[in-house]
This record gives structure tokens, C-alpha cells and sequence, in this order.
């Protein structure tokens, strides 16, 4: 009977020690879940924050290009302004050279009519 007792007593001491260690893995595990739950949340924060980002990108890039059109069909209108300011710089050249031309013409046609007239006093 001592001997049971003395097994019983180590059966209990065994199942004490086998208690405390499931209690201390549990904890152990408790920890370790808790853990991977704060990462998973860091990581779908993260997973969102990148989602936010790639809609910035996909934003700015629209912009980007559109901006980028924008600034080509600003670059051709310019050429084109450019070119008739050419064009109308020279027409204006011709058209001064022209009145410069029909105001010596116009100097000459006021002498021959002086002259005329001139000549008709004289008769």
C-alpha cells in the first residue's frame, strides 16, 4: 500500500509537472497567436496603405500624361503662331515697301501736276 501511494504521489507530481508545461505552452502558443494576429494586421494596413499609393501613382500618371498633351499641343500652337507671325511680319515688310513706292509715286504724279499747272499759268 506504500508503494501505491508512493506511485500515486508520483503520478500526481507527474501530472502536476504535465499541467503546469500544457499551461505554459498554452500561454506559449497564446503568445505566439497573438503576435501573428498584430502582424496580420500590420500587414493588411500595410496591403491598404499600398493600395492608396498605387491609386496616387495611377492618378499621377494620368495627370502626367495628360499634362504631357497638353504641354504638345501647346508646343505645335506655338509653332504655328510663330510661322504666321513670320508670314505677317513679312507682309508687313512688303506692304511698307509698297506705300514707300506709291508715295514716291504719289510725290512724282504731285510734281507733273505742278509742273502742269504750272505751265497752264504760263500760257
Amino acid at each position: 500500500m506504500e508503494k501505491f501511494r508512493e506511485r500515486l504521489t508520483a503520478l500526481r507530481a507527474e501530472a502536476d509537472a504535465a499541467t503546469k508545461r500544457a499551461e505554459e505552452a498554452e500561454a506559449a502558443l497564446k503568445k505566439v497567436e497573438e503576435a501573428q494576429s498584430s502582424r496580420e494586421q500590420e500587414f493588411n494596413s500595410l496591403q491598404n496603405k499600398l493600395a492608396l499609393v498605387e491609386a496616387d501613382l495611377d492618378t499621377a500618371e494620368k495627370s502626367l500624361r495628360e499634362t504631357t498633351e497638353k504641354l504638345r499641343q501647346t508646343d505645335v500652337k506655338a509653332e504655328h503662331l510663330e510661322r504666321k507671325v513670320s508670314q505677317l511680319e513679312n507682309e508687313r515688310g512688303d506692304f511698307e515697301k509698297k506705300v514707300e513706292e506709291l508715295k514716291e509715286e504719289l510725290k512724282k504724279s504731285k510734281q507733273e501736276l505742278d509742273d502742269t499747272l504750272a505751265g497752264l499759268e504760263n500760257i
